[in-house]
């Protein structure tokens, strides 16, 4: 029996050794076959990239300028040369930077604005040409902007001002908030009094040892204030230490409760590169009890301006509101190709 039984289990591995061999050139016909398709695949992308780099022209930088940034919307542009033969398009000359990083923000002037911001140039940085400029702007010269002064500017000679705090959120929402107090400012004829410099969200990193890093940034950093106050004759910007030490430190201020004067918080009127607690349990606390603070929610209420100081005026921006929440939410294609003036 011992015999038979090593004999049996002698046979049955021969047989499960039989049934390996033969199960074995299926699955190495399935390595075959992806190795096969992976070596197609391989030579079907060499090809293709190939044959995009012998199509496109983006060997170059000149190359792709010529083919993407030459055109234009402007019936001008289309009929410049550069967009027949991009070999003319020619890189702006490297000028050196020139002033101070820290432009002084001026007050409105009385001489005609020279309307620059309108345009992008680039020239102190080294280029692009002033025609493949104008592809990356996304805005235009609207003279009427440029010229507009608000009705409710006071008359009198008394300024008028409006102040804010910044967002607390990323930059989108600091650049927005700014922007949407600064059109504030405009059509109510204010004078807009920029916040102190301070940190910004992911923009307020510990200066390293050895490198020069700003921690503390205030919006003239990121905008040409003075510029944008010189082409607007409705705005005036100063920063806050020109207003307190304008308004708060000379009795301009009262606090609203008890109508008597009150001073900044210990004289203090610079508060360039002050912590965030300073900021705020200090200076905007003080300026939360000597100015008004519209309650205004978005979800009750709409901000709108009329056109002048007449009654009449006041009457068709209210009804032009009931007009709108009596119509309902405006089907988008009854926009098409009715485009709104913007004067």
């Amino acid at each position: 029996r011992c015999t038979m039984a090593a004999s049996s289990n002698r046979k049955s591995a021969e047989a499960e050794e039989v049934s390996q061999t033969r199960r074995r050139p299926a699955s190495s016909s399935i390595t075959n076959y992806f190795l096969l398709i992976l070596c197609l695949f391989g030579i079907l992308t060499a090809y293709v990239n190939f044959q995009h780099g012998g199509i496109d022209q983006h060997s170059t930088i000149d190359g792709f300028q010529g083919k993407h940034l030459i055109k234009s919307h402007s019936e001008a542009r289309k009929k410049s040369d550069l967009d027949v033969d991009p070999a003319k398009v020619q890189a702006t000359p490297e000028k050196p930077d020139v002033g101070n990083d820290e432009p002084a923000i001026s007050q409105p002037h009385d001489e005609e604005p020279q309307h620059q911001l309108a345009g992008l140039n680039c020239d102190a940085y080294g280029g692009p040409s002033k025609d493949l400029a104008q592809e990356m702007v996304y805005w235009e010269d609207i003279p009427s902007d440029n010229t507009y002064r608000s009705p409710f500017t006071p008359t009198d000679g008394k300024k008028q001002y409006i102040t804010f705090e910044s967002d607390h959120g990323g930059w989108n929402n600091i650049r927005m908030a700014m922007e949407t107090v600064m059109t504030i400012a405009v059509a109510t004829g204010r004078v807009l009094v920029l916040p102190p410099e301070q940190g910004m969200y992911l923009l307020h990193h510990e200066k390293q040892e050895g490198k020069k890093q700003r921690k503390d940034f205030s919006y003239n950093h990121f905008f040409h204030m003075e510029s944008i106050a010189e082409e607007h004759r409705g705005l005036e910007v100063i920063t806050m230490k020109e207003f307190l030490e304008r308004e708060g430190m000379k009795g301009g201020l009262k606090n609203l409760k008890s109508g008597e004067v009150e001073m900044p918080p210990g004289d203090r009127t610079d508060y360039d590169g002050a912590n965030h607690r300073d900021i705020s349990s200090k200076l905007e606390t003080y300026l939360r009890q000597v100015a008004v603070v519209p309650s205004w929610d978005p979800e009750k209420c709409l901000l709108a301006f009329p056109s002048s100081k007449d009654d009449k005026d006041r009457v068709i921006v209210e009804q032009m509101f009931q007009t709108m929440k009596s119509g309902g939410f405006p089907d988008y294609q009854s926009y098409v190709g009715k485009p709104t003036d913007v004067d």
